[in-house]
């Protein structure tokens, strides 16, 4: 070499030793043999070239993995876990540094690194992987990094169906009123049967017991009775005894079930439980005979006749005609039920009777 026209200190003869690259340009490019001589930054890589990653910047000239950081890093923090087979140099201040200079991708974080490579919660679960990579999964978390369902509030109060103890023990407390609320006004319907006169039933209601038992009601609190009534000469009170339906016959206008038109057989049923609670009974309570009876507009109650035979007529005529004139005496609906079913009538011929000897008043 004998001429450098640049003065960059790289000769111009391009056969000799330390040819210079960029004869008219004054640089001080010399890593690559093939660019020396050129306009550098500092860091020894031709910056116009394309040799030098960054130019301008003497910390940084290569990019391996194409993320636009750098391989070098300036942070000593870095060394321990860096591997040694990774590209770059450690250079004090270096800026733009790679944390993570083989990325697969180059969208990365502000460190240079993919999901695939950070685990941003610290729990061992890559991001990419982590289904909440801002919350460590904890020691009993799940396997795609999110912890188990908290089950506390934050004051320390256990939840149950996303409510406080005392609120779900309150609202398990009502509900357990209601039902027992429903239970009991169904009862007392069924028990009551089918009365539309709304005036009677009021008062009605305030003679009637809670206890669905008759029996048990009976005995708690003596129904008051009053002597056997003389006999009507319809139906009298030697009618025919009850039996079984086929033996009896139809009698002309006499019941041929022993028991309500006469009330001959009431003594002698075959229910020891009745025959007791009659025998006890006393006079009716002064309330019950000497209150005034409340004139009220009834509604005619509808009677399902298919529930007698054609054979039970008399009968059932007969019986309706007792309870008509029972009921004029003050007689109470229970007692009368009862009577009609110990001689021989099902409870709900019982009922259809005194429904029918209603409308009759």
């Amino acid at each position: 070499q004998w001429a450098d026209q640049d003065g960059d200190g790289f000769g111009d003869n391009p056969l000799g030793n330390n040819a210079d690259f960029c004869p008219t340009e004054n640089g001080a490019s010399y890593l690559d043999l093939l660019e020396i001589g050129c306009e550098d930054d500092g860091d020894g890589w031709a910056d116009n070239w394309g040799r030098d990653k960054f130019p301008g910047d003497p910390t940084q000239w290569a990019d391996s993995d194409g993320d636009g950081y750098g391989d070098n890093w300036g942070d000593l923090s870095w060394n321990a876990s860096r591997d040694s087979d990774w590209p770059g140099i450690f250079v004090e201040g270096a800026s733009s540094p790679d944390k993570c200079p083989d990325s697969p991708t180059t969208n990365v974080d502000d460190q240079g690194c993919s999901k695939s490579e950070r685990d941003t919660d610290q729990d061992g679960v890559n991001d990419l992987l982590d289904n909440c990579p801002e919350q460590p999964k904890g020691p009993d978390g799940y396997d795609d990094g999110c912890p188990l369902p908290v089950s506390e509030t934050d004051d320390g109060e256990t939840m149950v169906l996303g409510m406080t103890l005392p609120v779900f023990g309150g609202v398990l407390a009502g509900g357990i009123v209601v039902l027992l609320l429903l239970t009991m006004v169904i009862g007392r319907l069924r028990n009551r049967g089918y009365d539309l006169d709304d005036d009677e039933d009021d008062e009605d209601d305030e003679d009637d017991e809670d206890d669905d038992d008759f029996f048990s009601s009976f005995q708690s609190k003596p129904m008051p009775s009053r002597s056997t009534p003389a006999p009507r000469s319809q139906p009298s009170s030697g009618g025919p005894s009850g039996g079984p339906p086929p033996s009896r016959a139809p009698s002309s206008g006499l019941p041929s079930r022993a028991g309500p038109p006469g009330k001959a057989q009431l003594a002698s049923t075959s229910n020891p439980a009745l025959r007791t609670l009659v025998s006890k009974a006393d006079e009716p309570e002064p309330s019950e005979v000497s209150s005034p009876q409340k004139k009220v507009r009834r509604a005619r109650i509808e009677v399902d006749m298919s529930l007698f035979e054609d054979w039970q007529a008399d009968d059932r005529d007969a019986a309706v005609e007792w309870v008509v004139g029972e009921l004029g005496e003050g007689e109470q609906e229970r007692t009368l039920l009862m009577q009609l079913q110990g001689t021989g009538w099902s409870a709900q011929q019982s009922r259809a009777i005194y429904d029918m000897a209603r409308n009759q008043q």
